[in-house]
Parts: C-alpha cells; sequence; structure tokens
C-alpha cells in the first residue's frame, strides 16, 4: 500500500512517524506551505497532489476539520481513496454523507 499525507500538522506529523515506524511506502506530502519533512519524506505543493494519482492508494487527510478538510477531502476523493480525520462531533453525519455521495462519483471509498 503507497500513501500520501495532506496536511503537515501535529496530526500530518504523526500519521508519517506511524507509517514510517510501520515499514509503510509515503509517496508524499501535500501541503499549501512549502516545508521540510521531519523525517525526510518529499512534500509537494497540495496543488501537486493530482500527479500522484496512479502513485498513490490511500490519502490521509490532516488537515483541520473546521475549515481544510471541508474543501481538501471533495477536492482529494477525485483522484485518491482516503482516510479522513474530520472530528466535529456534530457534523459528523451530515459530512459523512456529503463525502459519500462525492466519493461514489468519482469511484472511491
Amino acid at each position: 500500500m503507497k500513501y500520501g499525507i495532506c496536511g503537515y500538522g501535529n496530526l500530518g506529523r504523526a500519521a508519517e512517524k506511524m507509517l514510517l515506524q510501520k515499514n509503510e511506502v509515503i509517496e508524499g506530502i501535500f501541503s499549501r506551505r512549502i516545508l521540510k519533512s521531519e523525517f525526510g519524506t518529499p512534500v509537494y505543493n497540495l496543488a501537486d497532489a493530482e500527479r500522484f494519482k496512479d502513485k498513490i492508494d490511500v490519502m490521509l487527510m490532516c488537515g483541520g476539520s473546521q475549515e481544510d478538510l471541508l474543501w481538501q477531502s471533495p477536492e482529494m476523493f477525485r483522484n485518491f481513496n482516503i482516510i479522513d480525520t474530520f472530528d466535529t462531533h456534530a457534523r459528523l453525519k451530515s459530512e459523512y454523507d456529503r463525502l459519500g455521495k462525492i466519493a461514489k462519483k468519482h469511484g472511491h471509498r
């Protein structure tokens, strides 16, 4: 399995560390800010993620639930299966329903 990480705050760094400890393949980290990975994983501009659609099996969505994931998750569903970390509990059901429709439209889950 090959992974991508969308977002590189605390959650993104933790996801990178966990995947590397399990010897998983991380194709890249995708961020709005160009920076260096703490563990040496290549970092790309978020807008470049589409170039990796045939290289990444699962994109881990590690942005903030209040704003980032609301637009990043639907965007990433166009090209990837995702694992979303949305955690605004009061809105989980509506977000799950919304993303389910988008995923189905693009043939992802």
